[in-house]
């Protein structure tokens, strides 16, 4: 009688614990590997088309075309004129309140205006439009037209009311201007005598009633004509670089120094491009010699060295040469942080030359001619 063999079964040795904990280990490297090489490339592919897109706008042959530049991102639906006028009437309301109101605590009649804690304190706009104080302009009167900026080329439009016309830029509907018709009939206002006055008034109606941009610092305060004006510079904090302020980007608030009612404010704010702002600034040296060898590519001589320092600017490429010749190109509308180095004539002809140098990448960007 025949017998079956048993098939003896082959038994598999356990993989220790160690050996499978390694196992996993290196299965999540790799994983993590593939994950983080992905994650790069589409940074790195992100990072050149942001790199191209700035070559393309700062190309100085692409100055001619200001729309190109993208100076700043246009609104997508532009505001209708009756949009335009309800944003106005909100503007010229709070000047209004700030100019027959300000530090006023008290009601039409002379009593005091209680908060709501019980104590007086400054009269709200709701309060002080309700008893008469002071009025907001009327939509029904408003007109819309259009114009443009005769430096920038800009087009702005502009709401004409009875008590005052606010500019906006068309592209992005910022306000640029904003003007108030004088009238010298507020029980609050008092003659301003001192800069600290005026400064005080200006402040109040920047940061509680002008739509303007924030970051901008006080930088000076002149009287001339019965008017005091308040200027604010554009401030950018910018690695390894001083703190800087632009020298064509400015808040102006003009106000009488009869009464300190404000007479008008203008803005212009400007895209501020960070070429190469995360790698060492040029030193002083590189950035002259990038600037004389600017000037000699745009067929100048004979000028000296004289200062150079940082400052924020717009870029003109005046010095750039083109197949035209020597010639100013138009604003790109943009502002870069560079070395403005100065050059005094050795020649005859007096004046000095003030060169743009990029303070990061040392590339040339135009500047100014000063003739004395």
């Amino acid at each position: 009688m025949s017998q079956k063999k048993k098939k003896n079964s082959v038994s598999q040795p356990a993989v220790p614990k160690k050996k499978r904990w390694l196992r996993g280990l290196v299965i999540v490297l790799v994983s993590l590997t593939v994950w983080g090489g992905a994650c790069y490339f589409c940074y790195a592919y992100g990072m050149n088309q942001e790199k191209n897109r700035l070559a393309e706008m700062l190309d100085p042959d692409l100055a001619e075309q200001a729309d190109s530049l993208k100076w700043v991102t246009a609104v997508d639906e532009p505001m209708t004129d009756e949009q335009l006028k309800e944003r106005t009437k909100l503007i010229l309301g709070d000047i209004e309140f700030q100019v027959k109101c300000f530090g006023r605590k008290t009601n039409a009649d002379g009593t005091p205006f209680l908060g709501d804690d019980g104590k007086q304190a400054h009269i709200t706009y709701e309060s002080a439009l309700e008893q008469g104080l002071f009025q907001e302009p009327d939509v029904a009167d408003m007109e819309v037209y259009t114009t443009s900026d005769p430096e920038r080329g800009w087009k702005l439009r502009v709401v004409e009311t009875p008590m005052g016309n606010v500019t906006y830029r068309s592209k992005d509907e910022s306000v640029t201007r904003v003007s108030r018709f004088y009238t010298a009939d507020s029980e609050a206002n008092a003659p301003i005598e001192t800069a600290t006055e005026a400064v005080e008034r200006a402040n109040a109606y920047y940061n509680w009633g002008l739509p303007f941009s924030t970051g901008y610092e006080m930088s000076g305060v002149t009287q001339e004509e019965g008017q005091w004006v308040v200027t604010y510079q554009r401030v950018a904090r910018l690695k390894n670089l001083p703190k800087l302020r632009s020298q064509g980007q400015t808040v102006q608030v003009v106000i009488s120094a009869e009464d300190g009612e404000m007479i008008s404010a203008d803005c212009l704010d400007l895209m501020l491009i960070q070429v190469g702002s995360d790698q060492k600034p040029i030193s002083q040296e590189e950035a002259v010699k990038a600037a004389e060898e600017s000037l000699k590519e745009g067929g100048i001589s004979g000028a000296v060295f004289q200062a150079a320092e940082y400052a924020i600017v717009e870029p003109n490429f005046i010095f750039t040469p083109k197949e035209g010749g020597y010639s100013y190109d138009p604003e790109t509308h943009l502002t870069r942080a560079v070395w403005s180095v100065v050059f005094i004539h050795e020649d005859e002809t007096p004046g000095s030359y003030e060169v743009y140098i990029d303070a990061y990448t040392g590339q040339p960007l135009g500047g100014l001619i000063h003739e004395e």
